[in-house]
């Protein structure tokens, strides 16, 4: 994972990579990456983006760490990248963490990584 580069005013520090994520929707495993990770929340890459209001347990390894976490949360916005050229943008959904210790947890962890 690299820091942010800083360009937007964030509430918690930023990292960006690829770590592998697992939730359940409907009923239905899935499995797609954390592309962006704050302590606040994260951006997962996915084809299937779910509507902002859904809630999901992720469950991810943060990079360099041993425990895997769970962290419940809510979709909080969407973006469905049509144009397979534009690798800038990923198609996927932004997960806002409800849960204040799992955001201090990541707080720690992810200052650890920079």
């Amino acid at each position: 994972m690299k820091p942010d580069d800083g360009r937007s005013a964030r509430r918690y520090e930023r990292t960006s990579g690829r770590i592998p994520v697992d939730y359940v929707i409907d009923g239905r495993p899935r499995s797609d990456y954390v592309v962006s990770l704050s302590a606040g929340g994260v951006f997962v890459e996915t084809e299937d983006p779910q509507p902002p209001g859904t809630p999901l347990r992720l469950r991810f390894r943060v990079p360099q760490r041993s425990e895997t976490l769970d962290v419940d949360g809510k979709v909080a916005w969407t973006n469905a990248n049509d144009d397979p050229s534009d690798l800038q943008t990923p198609s996927g959904m932004a997960i806002r963490f409800d849960e204040l210790l799992g955001i201090a947890t990541l707080a720690t962890l992810i200052a650890s990584l920079s």
